[in-house]
C-alpha cells in the first residue's frame, strides 16, 4: 500500500467537500483523513509501479515526514 503514489479517485461529492490549501505530499494524508471523518469509503485497488535507481534515491525528507504527520493528528484540519 502506497498512499503517495499520487493516484486517487473520489466521487464528485466528496472532491466538493475538500478544502486542499497546500501542495505536498501531506495532501494524500489529509484526503484520506477527510474521507474517513466524512464518513466516505475508503478502498485500496493495486497499482504497478516501476522504481528506478533516481526514483529511490529522491527518497522523501525528515521535514516532509513530520508535515504528513502534523497533518494527521491535527484535530483542525
Amino acid at each position: 500500500t502506497d498512499s503517495q503514489s499520487g493516484f486517487k479517485v473520489m466521487t464528485r461529492q466528496f472532491a466538493e467537500k475538500l478544502n486542499i490549501d497546500y501542495n505536498g505530499f501531506e495532501f494524500c494524508i489529509d484526503i484520506i483523513k477527510k474521507a474517513r471523518m466524512n464518513r466516505f469509503q475508503v478502498a485500496e485497488t493495486p497499482v504497478s509501479v516501476v522504481y528506478t535507481e533516481e526514483t529511490m534515491a529522491k527518497g522523501q525528507s525528515f521535514r516532509q515526514g513530520l508535515l504528513m504527520l502534523g497533518r494527521l493528528f491535527n484535530p483542525f484540519t
